[in-house]
Formats: C-alpha cells, structure tokens, sequence
C-alpha cells in the first residue's frame, strides 16, 4: 500500500479496523500535506483511535524509501509529531494528540524504572540518584531538556522528575548511569579526643567546613561529616584523604592542655559603679551576640562592688577592655563656697551728731555719711593692707558675676574682708567635694510643715439647741494634710570638667526663711525666699562671685535730745533726721579645685583641718572664760597626729586622759606640776631628770598667739624613749585633756 498526496485532504470519520495482511507494508510519500490527512492515514494503517486538538495544525512532509510495518508507522508518526512540537498522550482506548508545551499539564504513564522505549512517545520518567547530588546534575541535564518538556530537581529525596520523550529520557538515563557513582575517595574514621569535649570540638569543625563551600557532597550528605560520639568522646569523620588531614591538623592543635577557664567570671572593680557598667555592657556585647544561641550575661553584686560575668572568651576579652577603661579613678571637684549677703547703705543724715570714744577721742561728723567698698580685700601676704576690687567689681542691681584671678587672692581673704565690713553678713562657708559630673548638695536648715488641705470626712456631725433656741452646729472628724519643705541654706553643684583644666558648674543657691509677716485669712506660713542658678565656666582654682539684688528698704529715723530737740528753729541743733537706702544682695563666692590624685585630696584636707584647728586655738587664746577645774578650751590635735594615731592621738595621751577623768591626777596640779618640773634648776652635782628639755627662755608656756605659726602649735605628748613613764613635752605644752563622765571615752 502507497500513501501520497498534494494538497489538503478534509478527514471524515471512520470505524477503524484492523488491517489485513495485504496492508501490512506502508510507504509514505507526502509533500506539504495536512497533518491531519497523515493522522487519519496512521488511524487507518494502525487501527488507533485518535482525539485531535483544535489547535494541532500544520503542513508536514513525509518520505519513506522502504515499506513500515503498522508499528514503524506509529513510531514514524510521533517523530513528525515531535518535530511539529505535537506529542499524544494515551488516554484509555484513545490516543489524544496535543500541542507539546501542553503535555507535562497531561496525565501521562509515568514510569519510575529506567524506560526501555526509545520512541518519542511523552513519557513522565522519575529518576533517583545513588550517589551524586542531584545539585550537582541540574547544570549538566537541563540543557538538554527541551524547553516543551518539565524538567523538575527535588532535593530533599535527592531525584529527578523527567518528562519528555521516551527516546530523549533514554538519552539522559545513560549520561546520569555514568555520573551517579559512588565517591571512592570518601573514607570514615574515628578521632580519640582526650581532652577537648567531642561535641564542642564537633561544631566547631561542621562550622569551619560549613564558611568552607565544601561542604556538600555526592547524594547531598555533607562532603565531609563530622558527628561527636559523646560516650567515647570521639569524633566520627566521614572525608577523603586530603580533607581528613586538614581536619587532624585542626584537632591536634584544639585537644590540647590548657588551664581550665569557667564561662562564669567575677571582675571586682576599684571606682566605678557595678550598677551602672552593667546596661553599657550588655549593649556592648548585644550585636556581637545577636543572631547566635549563646548571649552573655552580667550582674552586679552591690556589697562587693563586682560584675559577675557570663560570656564566652572572645566576649569576655570585649568586656574586660571596656572596663579597663572606664574603671579609672574619676577626678575629683573641691569647691570653697562663701554666702554672704552685703547690704549697701546710701544714708543720707541731716543735723549734728555727737560721740564721745575713748579718753583722748572726740568724733564729730557733719553729714556722717560713710562709705565701703565690699569688693576691696586684703592682700595676701600683708593683711593689713588693702588692694583694688575685684575684677569686674559688682553690680548694685540684677544677677550679675565676677572673676577673680587666684594666682593673688585667696579664698580666705574674701572671708575677712567680708568679716571686716559691717555691712556684710556671712551666711555660711561650706566646702563640697564631689566627683566629676556628680551632684554635691548641703542643706543646712529645718524641715518646716505647710499645711496643703483641709478635710472633713462628715462623721460625727452634731448639732445641740440650748434654752434660748439657739442652735449650734459641731463638725465631725477634721483633718489637714501637710507637707515638710527645707527652710535654710542650700547648695546644689554640679561639676563637669572639660579639656584644659575647665570646669563647667551648674549652681543653685537658696536661701529661705519664715518671714513673720501673716497674711489676713490665711494661717499657714510665709516663706521669703532668695535663689541663685546659673551655668558657669571656671578655671581650675579661678574664684568667680554670682550675686543679684535680692530686697530694697528705704529707712526714716529721726533721734533728738529730748525736749531740746523740739524747740523750734534751734532744736535742729539737737536734732538728727536720717533716711537710710538698704539693698541687700546675695553674694556667693565659689573656688573649684581640681583633685586628681590621693595626695591632692590629702594636701587640702589637711590645709581646711589646719584652718579649723587655728580658728581654735585663736578662740581658746581670745577666750576669757574657762572651764571646769579651770580647764581651757580644747584645740584639736595636729593633722599628722590625727592621720598616724586616730583622733584620740597616742596611747599614752589615751592614759593620761583617763588618769585626768578618773581623778588620779587634777589637771590644774597636772600643769603646775609639768611647768614646776621645767622651770626647777638642775644640780651640779645632780643631772636632769632624762626625759624632759625645759625651755631656754624660762617662759611660762604662752598659748600660740597669731605670729606662731600653725606647725608649732599645740605638739602632741609622747612617751619618752628611754622611760616610758616620763612624758615628754615640745616647745609648746597642749592644754589638758577635759573632765569626762564615768564610763564616758575622754576627749583629746
């Protein structure tokens, strides 16, 4: 039988049936024909029911120099049908044929053994790899998948989904037999770890491979496996030879013998807070530790002023460089303050007025007006002379400051100026030593109540009639709420320094008090109150002066010689008017000193204990009233004697002033005693009594006066080296210690 054809041939539908011996034999000649004339051709030759698609439309041509059997047809017939980008899919007791790209959306037979059909019939083969990786196979088949045919890698089962033709699919089959075959390289071996910890060891080695790009093999299990026997402590490596030795190498120098480190550490710190290291810390080490499972920890224990640390080597090292720097000996800020308030009297006097001073002194004065300058001081090495004001002097009015340059003046002579003017008062001169950026605040007052409410809860509400009608009303339970405010004198400082030896001040000074002044209806206190704020920026060691107008009274007196004084026209003879102007400004003086070492702190301890030690020796010396047993006030010890004995001074001034207290030895026969002894001339023929030097002048033991100075004063007693009964004087005795209670600690 001859099939051959021009042009289109229209199809009707047949019964098929199946061909005869005479038909067995088919040649095909056909040029540009329909290919639907050749589908009804291969229905007709092969007995196949076909179910064409609407859109399988095309000229094929067909040339076959030998005669095909039914099935060579059939084969023949899906090679044109591949080449036109048709395929068939069977569907039962029919053959649908259909565009390619939409075959793999088709049910086709899907086989999952290696196909043995090499015809282009479309075909869904599933491939299951053995040992290569299928990652590594998706470069080498895809090319060679048409772009009609599902090509589909699922990693997890490390296989291949395939649909395509049966002859194509044979082709990949083969190219995959040659590729999936097992790593010979690979071997397995046991590593004895003998000190580190397998598993520790384990993650370290899977990570190092991991940052590698090795670390996929054939069959998509690691190329190279590390797994920890925890029980023996041995590491299982599954790798080839090269590999296997870089990863001896690795442990050899990890399962070594180290000092064993906890992950648990306890930093104890010499200045800084433990409280407030503990959020820097952890910010610190939070982005180093983000994205991993094992974060850092720390704490503070207050009583030891410690941070107890939870972190691994490398977060420790980070957190042991932070604290280094931030657990410096912070510098220090000294700060002598003098409050004062100055009044500036304008008096303005009219008339005569008479006084009589001393034996050989009569002051008379016309208008009597006087004059002082509060900014004038004393000079420092001479203090009786007097020196210009201050730099920038002060302002009658308004918040103003000034600067004083501390390489000439002194805190101190600020202070006896002050005291030597009468028109100044001096409030309080506290001294604050505070840390850098810390605040140092001293209140010196009384904690007053205020009333804030008044209540009636309206229990116990009466009300009583009595004879007359009258009614009267009685409230119930009443209270009021108060609250206790500070009334006194306030210093608030902030210090910061800054680069240079500057130092930026935050101030605020107060002063308040219980004005006496009521206001009619109202029962609760009036407060007068007088505040100073400001920022400020000093020197080290500079004074500055902050003060403001703070009250203005105008004053009319008038003092007359009775009944002289009220004669007319003359009586302004023994007459005086005076209007007096008073402003009252609150002064504040302020010297900051930087302390930036123990000896610094040191040297100005001992520079204010020796201040306080002479404004008591100078009291004892100007006091005219002595106390029991004719005892003088006591002076404090010297700073050296405080600093090596403690305040009680040595322990031989500890006995004798329990000798003094219990009465053993009167302090008056003390003292005449010691001065008998000193002023007594020595035999020829008879030494000394060893153990004590009397004076050369003979003198009888003056207390210091001003021109002594505060070194010499007062030397404490100690024992004598050679008899340690003998006690031993210094060119000045001190006082005897006073008379204390039974039972009561002596005083030094």
């Amino acid at each position: 039988m001859m099939v051959s054809g021009l042009g289109v041939t229209n199809l009707q539908a047949q019964t098929r049936t199946a061909p005869t011996a005479d038909q067995a034999q088919v040649t095909l000649n056909l040029q540009d024909v329909d290919i639907r004339v050749l589908i009804n051709t291969v229905a007709e030759v092969s007995g196949k029911n076909f179910v064409v698609d609407p859109r399988v439309k095309g000229k094929v041509s067909v040339i076959s120099g030998a005669s095909l059997d039914p099935d060579q047809l059939y084969d023949v017939f899906l090679s044109i049908l591949e080449v036109h980008q048709f395929a068939t899919v069977d569907s039962g007791s029919v053959i649908k044929v259909l565009p390619a790209n939409v075959i793999k959306q088709r049910p086709t037979p899907t086989l999952f053994s290696p196909t043995q059909d090499t015809t282009d019939a479309q075909i869904t083969q599933i491939i299951q790899l053995t040992h290569a990786s299928v990652q590594e196979l998706v470069p080498i088949i895809r090319p060679l998948i048409p772009p009609t045919s599902h090509f589909a890698p699922h990693m997890p089962s490390n296989s291949v989904v395939l649909t395509d033709t049966a002859a194509n699919i044979q082709r990949v089959l083969k190219i995959i037999k040659r590729i999936d075959v097992p790593d010979e390289r690979s071997n397995t071996r046991i590593i004895m770890l003998e000190v580190a910890r397998a598993s520790d060891l384990a993650g370290t080695l899977t990570q190092l491979i991991s940052s590698s790009g090795e670390q996929k093999g054939p069959a998509g299990s690691p190329r190279v496996s590390v797994q920890a026997l925890d029980s023996i402590n041995a590491l299982v490596i599954n790798a080839t030879d090269t590999e296997y030795a870089k990863i001896q190498a690795l442990v050899d120098e990890l399962d070594i013998e180290r000092e064993l480190q906890s992950d648990i550490n306890v930093i104890y710190l010499k200045h800084a807070k433990a409280e407030d290291l503990v959020s820097i810390l952890n910010d610190v080490t939070a982005s180093k530790t983000e994205g991993t499972a094992r974060e850092s920890t720390v704490q503070a224990d207050e009583a030891t002023n410690s941070l107890i640390v939870k972190a691994s080597g490398s977060q420790l090292k980070t957190m042991r460089s932070v604290i280094d720097q931030l657990d410096q000996r912070r510098a220090q800020v000294f700060v002598e303050t003098v409050i004062a308030e100055v009044s500036l009297d304008q008096e303005a006097n009219l008339g005569i007025e008479w006084n009589v001073g001393g034996p050989n002194q009569i002051n008379g004065g016309g208008d009597g007006t006087t004059a002082t300058t509060v900014g004038n001081l004393i000079e420092r090495d001479n203090p009786n002379t007097i020196i210009g004001t201050a730099e920038g002097g002060f302002s009658d009015s308004g918040f103003n400051y000034s600067l004083l340059d501390f390489k000439k003046y002194k805190l101190d002579v600020i202070v006896n100026a002050l005291r030597a003017d009468s028109n100044s008062n001096i409030l309080s001169t506290p001294t604050l030593l505070t840390l850098d950026n810390e605040t140092a605040e001293i209140v010196v007052g009384q904690e007053v109540p205020f009333i804030t409410g008044r209540f009636n809860n309206g229990f116990n509400n009466s009300t009583t009639t009595d004879a007359q009608g009258n009614v009267t009303s009685t409230a119930g339970n009443s209270f009021q709420t108060i609250e206790r405010k500070d009334v006194g004198i306030k210093l608030k400082i902030k210090p910061q320094i800054s680069e240079g030896n500057t130092i930026q001040m935050e101030v605020l000074q107060e002063i308040s008090s219980v004005s006496n002044t009521t206001v009619q209806g109202q029962a609760d206190l009036i407060t007068n109150r007088r505040s100073i704020e400001a920022v400020v920026q000093v020197d080290d060691g500079q004074v500055i002066a902050l003060g403001g107008l703070i009250q203005d009274d105008v004053i009319d007196t008038v003092s007359r010689v009775p009944i002289l004084g009220k004669i007319p026209i003359l009586g302004a003879l023994f007459r005086n008017n005076q209007k007096t102007a008073i402003k009252r400004n609150l002064m504040v003086f302020l010297k900051p000193r930087i302390i930036r070492s123990a000896d610094e702190l040191a040297k100005y301890s001992k520079t204010k204990y020796d201040e306080v030690r002479r404004d008591g020796q100078i009291s004892r010396l100007n006091s005219s009233q002595l106390l029991i047993n004719d005892a003088e006030p006591p002076v404090l010890d010297e700073y050296e004697s405080v600093v090596e004995d403690g305040l009680l001074g040595s322990e031989r001034r500890r006995e004798m002033a329990e000798e003094a207290a219990e009465g053993r030895v009167p302090r008056t026969g003390l003292r005449r005693m010691i001065h008998k002894q000193f002023n007594k001339k020595p035999k020829q023929e008879e030494p000394a009594k060893p153990g004590f030097t009397p004076r050369s002048d003979g003198d009888d033991y003056p207390l210091p006066t001003d021109n002594d100075s505060a070194a010499g004063m007062d030397e404490v007693l100690k024992p004598n080296n050679a008899d340690p009964d003998i006690i031993e004087w210094g060119d000045n005795p001190p006082p005897p210690p006073a008379k204390a209670a039974a039972g009561a600690p002596p005083d030094s």
